[in-house]
């Protein structure tokens, strides 16, 4: 049995990317900012993993809802497993030497 999301959170798929680690990052929030900005709870989510990081420098490439054309919510899982099927490379834990273009693609 899957496990529920909490809908009254905004379910995000994000993508970023950081000058001393190579390719992408694709992780997954349900963060809600303060703001109300999908962008600041992305940020947020990234910073939150990068606090014990020094001189962590970043840039998010891309976030979208978490959500199918058919309204189903999804995690990050499904896009990893996705990048798999593609044949993309994960160099470590939600790192893939990929493109951008291909995680939107897919």
């Amino acid at each position: 049995m899957s496990k529920e999301i909490n809908y009254s959170k905004k379910p995000q798929i994000y993508v970023y990317s950081s000058p001393n680690q190579p390719g992408l990052k694709v992780g997954y929030t349900e963060r809600v900012a303060k703001s109300g900005s999908d962008f600041d709870a992305v940020k947020e989510r990234i910073e939150e993993g990068l606090v014990k990081t020094p001189n962590a420098q970043y840039k998010i490439e891309y976030y979208t809802p978490a959500i199918t054309k058919s309204g189903q919510f999804f995690k990050d899982h499904l896009v990893h497993k996705w990048l798999k099927n593609f044949n993309v490379e994960q160099i470590a834990g939600e790192w893939y030497d990929t493109t951008v273009g291909k995680v939107i693609a897919i």
